[in-house]
């Protein structure tokens, strides 16, 4: 398999949140691919349920010869290393890690547990905001629009700050 660069989304919100992230970009980068960029770590605050600590979430771009179920479940295996919990099956809640996949080059694939382009990433600012600072021209393959025009589409009004 020849490589792919992918764009990857990490949040966390619990305990030391940006250690949270860097370790998982320093394992991410061990086992998937080398790093190419990095976005800037925005605070967000959480989407789809309530908590009492904000998300840092960013978004990275990766060089991988892996396929995107085998990205998957190393992202889920780092996950559980970091010390996530399963998720839970009822809804969205606090997590010490996550990672989702975002883009994986030009591929359209629909699984049950695996959707590329990630189905929600279009409504989502804290994904679309970092992305949009990685690649604001390229374009979805669903939606045929630009990062940037996704970004001003976007009907989330979530504040989004830039911490470093």
């Amino acid at each position: 398999m020849e490589s792919k660069i992918i764009y990857l989304s990490l949040g966390s919100n619990l305990g030391n949140r940006l250690d949270y992230i860097n370790t998982a970009i320093d394992c991410i980068k061990k086992v998937i691919g080398p790093i190419i960029s990095t976005s800037s770590m925005f605070e967000t605050p959480p989407v789809g349920f309530e908590a009492d600590t904000s998300f840092i979430n960013c978004v990275i771009s990766v060089e991988t010869y892996h396929s995107p179920q085998k990205v998957l479940q190393l992202n889920q295996e780092i996950e559980r290393n970091l010390g996530r919990k399963k998720k839970n099956i009822y809804g969205y809640e606090s997590r010490i890690i996550d990672i989702d996949i975002i883009l994986f080059g030009d591929l359209c694939i629909e699984y049950p547990e695996l959707s590329i382009p990630h189905k929600e990433y279009v409504n989502r600012k804290f994904v679309l905001v970092p992305l949009q600072q990685l690649i604001p021209n390229h374009v979805d393959p669903n939606t045929h629009l630009t990062i940037s025009q996704l970004l001003s589409n976007c009907s989330d009004m979530s504040k989004i700050e830039i911490i470093q």
